[in-house]
């Protein structure tokens, strides 16, 4: 069976997202109306569910559109709003849009986290990013620091940017830590880049894992090895750094026949 669906009535992105969108600063973007009943269509009273999202009626290319323009608060985080926008039709009455936008600070990293590569002291792990100011403001990154100590960087500039050359130096004993780049500048001293090292931790059995891993306090437990519970069981034990499940041997059913009975004769 084939089909064919057609759109009455729709914006096209039917989602807006600012990304990297810097305290202060503001960024827009228009959506079209598309869709079967579009030319019939009378939009009017367009509105936000937050006041950081600005909606208003537009056209964009001889086309019905609404242009949502955020502007980004202090607060830095992820930020979402509902657009609702009536259509002037029996069905659909209203056309609803999310928006959504991600706020930061000016300085911004184009990676949030670095995947090293499981250290090798003959060839030490390097992972690459780059630090670039949103509004164009000069900046310096002055060091670049591990708490932990396993991780060094090289920051140089480039083009307005920062590049930064980040080196595994030795084995780390947790498989995750973080990078702190510092800055000159005022308002954002420091930026933090999350890393983890690749293989440097053993995966469990999805069933240990469940159960707490190695030198988990887990007692023993019966299971049923058929589906009715008057099966042979099997005992399930966990011991620090072992996991085996251990079988009671079954007896073997023997094969010799019972001694043939002699008749007596009657007397």
């Amino acid at each position: 069976m084939k089909g064919e669906v057609k759109v009455l009535l729709a914006f096209q992105p039917d989602r807006v997202f600012f990304r990297n969108a810097a305290k202060g600063t503001s960024q827009s973007e228009v959506v079209v109306l598309s869709g079967e009943l579009a030319e019939k269509a009378k939009l009017s009273e367009p509105t936000s569910s937050k006041p950081e999202f600005k909606a208003e009626l537009t056209k964009k290319d001889d086309q019905k559109a609404v242009k949502i323009t955020f502007t980004a608060p202090e607060q830095e985080g992820r930020h979402s709003a509902q657009v609702t926008v009536k259509t002037g039709l029996d069905k659909p009455a209203e056309l609803t849009l999310h928006a959504m936008a991600q706020v930061t600070g000016d300085l911004v990293p184009d990676r949030n986290y670095a995947i090293f590569a499981p250290f090798n002291k003959d060839n030490p792990p390097k992972f690459s990013l780059k630090v670039r100011s949103l509004t164009s403001k000069p900046f310096k990154i002055e060091k670049v620091v591990d708490p932990s100590g396993a991780v060094t960087g090289v920051a140089s500039k480039k083009d307005g940017a920062w590049d930064v050359e980040l080196t595994l130096t030795k084995a780390t004993g947790t498989p995750r830590g973080k990078v702190e780049l510092h800055t000159d500048r005022a308002d954002q001293r420091q930026l933090v880049v999350n890393y983890s090292v690749r293989g440097n931790h053993q995966r469990l059995p999805a069933g240990v894992r469940k159960l707490g891993g190695p030198g988990a306090k887990v007692k023993p437990t019966l299971i049923p090895t058929g589906a009715s519970a008057k099966g042979s069981p099997i005992r399930l034990q966990l011991k620090p750094g072992i996991h085996k499940v251990q079988r009671p041997i079954r007896p073997v059913p023997s094969t010799a026949q019972p001694p043939a009975r002699t008749k007596l004769p009657k007397p």
